[in-house]
């Protein structure tokens, strides 16, 4: 697969303060990356750099081979950028707004009413196309700076929090906006504080925490590795001294992180490869004269991988 944003070492100092630590990425073509990190852990500084905003203090970054401090031009015309507050003019009507982007990315008045069209239509704001942006609430003028962007097809587009303050059918949206342009083959970098958003549509994460990466792995690798398996197991009957006994014996059990009994009904957290370690947990429970009524599980996170990361670090 083609390389298309990669970072060696990329440095950012903020008063004598390192924003962002000896970055190393390396994103593939066709890819959304998601970048993920509490506030104030470099992920906006990152975001900048990479898009040629900010200059780099040290390090080197690439995006589709061009240098970001030497091709700032060039990488720019190849780049879709919706920036965190995302921006407008709030005493024009959200169709200005979206013809205006359009028309300064390049459209010609031939195909500029069409694609304004296609993109009020994509993100249902054609029954507000004609009201100011200082008419419509938060999460409509969000959809408006949303839609905007992928409506230009680019090959790289660069997207801070997308879903901020937008509601689920909204969020919807644009998550399947996001994958028809990874689709055409975009590469998508996604800078996000939704863990679903992640979960959903990325392939793979960095987890950055005080400037630094602390992993960059699958999505679904993190969620299995790190996560945390629940299971909820109401008995059919049991007696006490049997309840008694499954407690202490889980606790032997490897891979289970933690057990509660309540009357009837055992919760139990399991890490990784849940699925392996059912059998014996199912076995454990027969073992002891028990039988079960009803089994619930409730699959690991990639929230509760994100938490364990961020808490306790790699283990």
């Amino acid at each position: 697969m083609t390389v298309v944003i990669e970072s060696q070492g990329l440095t950012k100092f903020y008063r004598g303060r390192m924003a962002v630590d000896h970055l190393d990425l390396s994103i593939q073509e066709g890819e959304i990356f998601g970048f993920l990190g509490p506030n104030g852990s470099g992920k906006t500084t990152t975001v900048r750099m990479l898009t040629t905003i900010t200059r780099p203090d040290k390090g080197s970054a690439k995006i589709m081979g061009q240098d970001v401090l030497r091709d700032g031009p060039a990488i720019r015309r190849n780049l879709g950028v919706v920036t965190q507050r995302g921006g407008g003019y709030w005493f024009m009507s959200l169709e200005d707004n979206v013809r205006l982007y359009l028309l300064a990315q390049g459209l010609s008045w031939h195909e500029l009413s069409r694609r304004t069209n296609e993109v009020l239509e994509a993100f249902d704001l054609v029954e507000h196309r004609h009201k100011k942006l200082l008419q419509l609430s938060g999460g409509l003028c969000r959809r408006m700076q949303v839609a905007r962007v992928l409506g230009i097809p680019k090959p790289v587009f660069f997207v801070d929090e997308p879903t901020s303050g937008l509601d689920p059918v909204s969020r919807r949206q644009v998550w399947k906006a996001l994958l028809q342009a990874k689709k055409a083959g975009s590469t998508i970098f996604l800078t996000t504080q939704s863990m679903e958003e992640a979960q959903t549509i990325t392939d793979r994460v960095c987890i950055l925490q005080k400037g630094r990466a602390m992993i960059c792995e699958t999505t679904e690798t993190l969620r299995k590795r790190f996560g945390k398996t629940g299971v909820c197991l109401r008995l059919e009957s049991a007696p006490t001294s049997s309840l008694e006994t499954l407690g202490r014996a889980f606790e032997t059990l490897s891979g289970i992180v933690s057990v509660y009994i309540d009357s009837d009904v055992i919760f139990l957290s399991l890490s990784e490869n849940a699925e392996a370690r059912l059998p014996a947990v199912l076995h454990l429970i027969y073992s002891q004269g028990a039988s079960i009524k009803e089994m619930e599980v409730s699959p690991a996170t990639l929230e509760d991988a994100y938490l364990h990361l961020i808490t306790e670090g790699i283990s």
